[in-house]
């Protein structure tokens, strides 16, 4: 017998950083699969969510003004370099 998914067992709180329309349809598979998002176009902004309240992963795109995925990855890490409030989530980079 297979095993049978049921969906997520705990509600995970993501931010997704991305500057073209790919944002909204990441959007609505996250929120389909019953998690909660925040996204925006600016990797500055998601840093101000990030101090506000910890989220429990970082999805961002490679290339965008401002500041990219890379970057915005090492300030994460700059900022949070022990874990410290909020945790660095995971970053996942497409």
């Amino acid at each position: 017998m297979s095993p049978t998914c049921t969906g997520p067992t705990k509600t995970a709180h993501i931010i997704l950083v991305d500057d073209d329309q790919v944002r909204e349809v990441a959007e609505m598979v996250v929120e389909g699969a019953g998690h909660t998002v925040r996204s925006t176009a600016n990797g500055f902004e998601a840093l101000r969510w990030m101090e506000e309240a910890p989220c429990d992963l970082l999805i961002a795109d490679v290339k965008m003004p401002k500041i990219d995925g890379p970057t915005l990855y090492s300030e994460v890490l700059a900022r949070w370099p022990t874990g410290g409030p909020p945790h660095p989530p995971p970053v996942g980079l497409r």
